[in-house]
């Protein structure tokens, strides 16, 4: 099994390259231990969602989703798209991929608001999956 933990809420800072409602964070095994505030459900004011894949692994996930799921900089904010980190700049990457959170069935997103997780199959998850740039639905 492998947990796809997105977020939950945008993030209010204003910045362009700020976390959006819907993008992954990361893809983690079943066995991962999560923090309290991670575990934390949006109604209680959790920025996290969990939506455990329980037909695939990890490394399964991360293959399908390293030709879709690369980072891309924001062309327009390039200069502000970088930060300075001792002894180089690395550059602030956006993902290409989230997840249609609206187009979710009604009890699946009061599931997810109220209890922060969700167990469903990849091809039940994969239909609302898409590319932020082309809007191409994987």
């Amino acid at each position: 099994m492998a947990i796809l933990v997105f977020r939950a809420t945008n993030n209010t800072s204003g910045t362009p390259l700020a976390w959006k409602r819907g993008m992954p964070v990361e893809v983690v095994p079943n066995n991962h231990v999560f923090s309290p505030r991670e575990l934390l459900p949006p109604a209680q004011g959790g920025s996290f969602v969990r939506v455990t894949v329980s037909d695939v692994t990890v490394q399964q996930v991360r293959d399908f989703l390293r030709t879709r799921w690369s980072f891309e900089l924001e062309e327009v904010d390039y200069d502000q798209s970088v930060v300075t980190v001792e002894p180089e700049l690395i550059p602030i990457r956006r993902r290409k991929l989230h997840l249609r959170v609206d187009d979710l069935p009604v009890s699946v997103r009061n599931q997810l608001r109220t209890t922060g997780a969700f167990t469903t199959t990849w091809p039940n998850i994969r239909t609302f999956l898409q590319n932020l740039r082309t809007l191409e639905n994987f």
